[in-house]
């Protein structure tokens, strides 16, 4: 197995952060978690060892790869006792998920309040994993009028003063700065790498003002968290701007309330009552693009990204943005359930819709196709000619190609076809001749021909797709061109007399003949678009203009044994009719086929 020390780091100034931090493991002692001051108090024995306990759940699941759930023990044993091995533990998972903003805040929170657990050594290899990470993230600074608390993409940052530079990922964020009484400061910022940008939160006192009163029935004393921010202990009240504002509840002993919308009407006071419980694993929610509104159950809760706790049950979890389609998931929340829970989504863009402009010109596409027409004749001699118990023939094959074409603005595409057409008929037929003085002798002749008519084809057309839906269209299309085609009529028979039944010689049976018919194709189909390529269904009909050459038959004996020995017999005379018989006449298919195509 992996060690801790193989996976997380990669430079080696940083080794030494590991050995200090998670070289206990194979003997896990009572100082495993320095204490910040001293010993602990009696009353928070139970705090640090259930501390202990978590942190070395984490370096286990860290071990065994579990990253997400490593975070998670790591952090609820940084909530009981902070330490520098926690902390430093925490970022270690962070970084090894690429939430580097997050990491190098815990790796500031290490040097900062855990000095004095680090020796030099510790000290330095942390200060060069920060470096590192700097050059990952853009940092962010504000300047203000009031003091209020900073909330970035719905997650709390910290209150103003802040003491340190927020470290955020690049990228387009939400700032907001909250403070009661005054209107709320909100801005979208565009953070750039190993960039400090710089914002200036200026909040505006309330002209128009409403009460909001929070109580928890379940909780006393616990947290109050309106739109992000911590504003007190409940039961609270505070002065807010008129409108929707998102409330939710933290008690200490592991409950939460839901989020909850509470409406604040100018001149009155709200009174919002929650029921916190108990609070299942944390849930860590990322969609792109970073401006998605995020909504629970209809409560909106902040936009790209939303980290939190919430209370045992079932919630719908809902990312909208104008130009993109929304997406919905569904969260079931058990308590005690296990560790944090990540979602991540890429919304799919709406092509159709206004805020993404169409470009001004057409473009290019390429696509194949794959057909099976069937048509009740080829109207070919063998199937005409037919005076003996003939039952009506079908004509069936396949056909299959390319098609490329250019596609203007307004959707009327000019294209070219290259492919192949593959068709064939089988009829049984049967004809009787008479021989000798005022027919003294007749005899019967049975023929069983296949006949094929195949090759390959070119043309041009045109086609106009007509939107019906979103990602669904209408396309007609009209093509003309010319089959390179080959005529074959593979035909065998026999001959009855009176006397004998024998098997015919047909001179240039199954020899084929050269032609080049015209045809014409309208199509009516069905596509639905699914990002860069068409998947279609469509209806066609194949219609072949010309008439096709003479079948090269000869004349039809009984060239056997029997008329070698006794020729004059009727069975043995030449029969002549089936020369002079065409190959094809002009004749129709219907042609169902799929295609896929591909626009560049």
């Amino acid at each position: 197995m992996t060690s801790p020390t193989q996976v997380a780091l990669s430079a080696p100034v940083r080794i030494g952060i590991l050995l200090a931090c998670l070289a206990y493991t194979a003997s896990s002692t009572a100082d495993d978690l320095p204490r910040a001051q001293g010993e602990a108090a009696p009353d928070a024995q139970d705090s640090l060892a259930r501390a202990k306990d978590l942190f070395r759940q984490g370096v286990a699941l860290f071990q065994a790869g579990e990253v997400d759930r490593a975070l998670d023990m790591f952090r609820r044993s940084r909530s009981l006792y902070a330490s520098a091995k926690n902390t430093v533990n925490a970022a270690l998972c962070l970084e090894k998920l690429k939430r580097f903003d997050e990491a190098l805040e815990l790796y500031e929170a290490a040097i900062t309040h855990h000095a004095r657990e680090l020796d030099r050594s510790d000290e330095e290899a942390i200060r060069a994993a920060m470096a590192n990470l700097r050059s990952k993230v853009g940092s962010l600074t504000l300047s203000y009028n009031v003091l209020g608390n900073v909330v970035l993409d719905g997650r709390p940052r910290g209150t103003l003063p802040l003491s340190v530079p927020l470290r955020v990922m690049p990228g387009r964020h939400i700032v907001r700065v909250i403070k009661d009484g005054y209107a709320a400061f909100e801005a979208e910022v565009d953070i750039k790498a190993n960039v400090t940008t710089h914002i200036d939160a200026r909040l505006e006192a309330l002209t128009a003002r409403g009460m909001l009163r929070v109580e928890d029935d379940a909780s006393p004393q616990a947290e109050v968290v309106v739109d992000g921010a911590v504003v007190g202990a409940s039961p609270w009240g505070g002065v807010l701007a008129p409108g929707v504002h998102v409330v939710q509840t933290r008690a200490g002993s592991g409950r939460v309330s839901a989020p909850t919308k509470a409406v604040v009407v100018e001149g009155q006071t709200t009174l919002l009552q929650l029921t916190s419980r108990p609070a299942g694993p944390a849930v860590f929610f990322q969609v792109e693009p970073a401006s998605a509104e995020l909504t629970l159950d209809g409560v909106p809760i902040g936009q790209g990204r939303w980290e939190s706790v919430l209370p045992d049950g079932n919630y719908v979890l809902t990312a909208t943005e104008e130009g993109y389609l929304s997406e919905r998931r569904q969260l079931p929340i058990r308590a005690g359930a296990g560790p944090s829970v990540r979602i991540s989504l890429q919304l799919r863009v709406d092509n159709s819709h206004p805020r993404w402009p169409k470009k001004p010109g057409g473009h290019l596409w390429a696509g194949t196709f794959l057909g099976l027409p069937v048509g009740p004749s080829l109207h070919s001699g063998p199937e005409s000619d037919c005076r003996v118990g003939c039952p009506n023939p079908i004509a069936w094959g396949f056909t299959g190609g390319a098609r490329m074409g250019y596609e203007l603005p307004w959707r009327l595409s000019f294209e070219v076809v290259a492919g192949y057409v593959s068709m064939r008929s089988s009829v049984s037929r049967g004809a009787m001749a008479e021989y000798g003085a005022q027919g003294a002798s007749s005899v019967e002749y049975r023929f069983d021909d296949v006949v094929r008519f195949k090759g390959p084809l070119v043309g041009a057309g045109v086609s106009y797709s007509m939107a019906i839906a979103r990602d669904w269209s209408l396309r007609s299309r009209g093509t003309v061109g010319v089959i390179f085609a080959t005529s074959v009529d593979a035909v065998e028979g026999t001959v009855t007399s009176s006397v004998d039944t024998l098997p015919t010689s047909i001179e240039n049976a199954g020899r084929s003949e050269q032609s080049t018919p015209l045809f014409v194709m309208p199509e009516l189909g069905i596509e639905r678009a699914e990002g860069a390529f068409r998947l279609g269904a469509s209806l066609g009909v194949l219609f072949a203009l010309q008439s096709g050459p003479d079948l090269p038959h000869g004349r039809v004996s009984a060239a056997t044994e029997p008329c070698r020995q006794n020729p004059a017999s009727a069975a043995c005379a030449p029969y002549s009719s089936l020369q002079g018989e065409r190959a094809y006449g002009p004749f129709s298919s219907l042609v169902p086929s799929l295609s896929v195509s591909y626009v560049f």
